[in-house]
């Protein structure tokens, strides 16, 4: 798309954008000279939506920034799930842990709000034979296979 011949497409697109900062028709200074702003084609794919989340990169990649926290998440989800404290202090209040029942070990083996990675595998796997074609042409459509 040249944003010359469609500009009302163009500013539709910049308003419900992350780019509308830099990139709006009122900018074109910050392009550089004689550029030209991004095309819609070219900013319609998963890898830009890949970049402003920092938990999430397009399968199977995982590797660079998302690995090392989504590691951290599992860390400080296994670490508090299997702390033997079983009150907190907030103030001067000494309270008891929400999800942990007075007298009840926290439940590290059953599903929870966290998750028990043979139900989670079994439920994905039953999940991905049911939905298998719909999740292979969205895929198609949004990488562009």
């Amino acid at each position: 798309m040249n944003r010359n011949k469609d500009p009302e497409l163009m500013n539709q697109y910049l308003e419900s954008s992350l780019l509308k900062a830099s990139l709006s028709r009122e900018r074109t200074e910050d392009v550089g000279p004689g550029q030209e702003l991004p095309t819609f084609k070219s900013l319609n794919k998963l890898s830009t939506v890949s970049a402003l989340y920092l938990y999430v990169n397009p399968p199977p990649m995982g590797y660079g920034t998302p690995a090392p926290k989504l590691a951290e998440s599992i860390i400080r989800a296994w670490e508090f799930n299997t702390n033997s404290t079983k009150t907190r202090k907030i103030d001067k209040y000494v309270v008891n842990n929400a999800c942990i029942e007075p007298g009840r070990p926290y439940p590290t083996d059953q599903v929870t709000g966290n998750y028990h990675p043979g139900t989670a595998y079994l439920m994905y796997k039953n999940m991905l034979a049911k939905y298998q074609p719909k999740i292979t042409s969205c895929a198609s459509k949004v990488v562009e296979m």
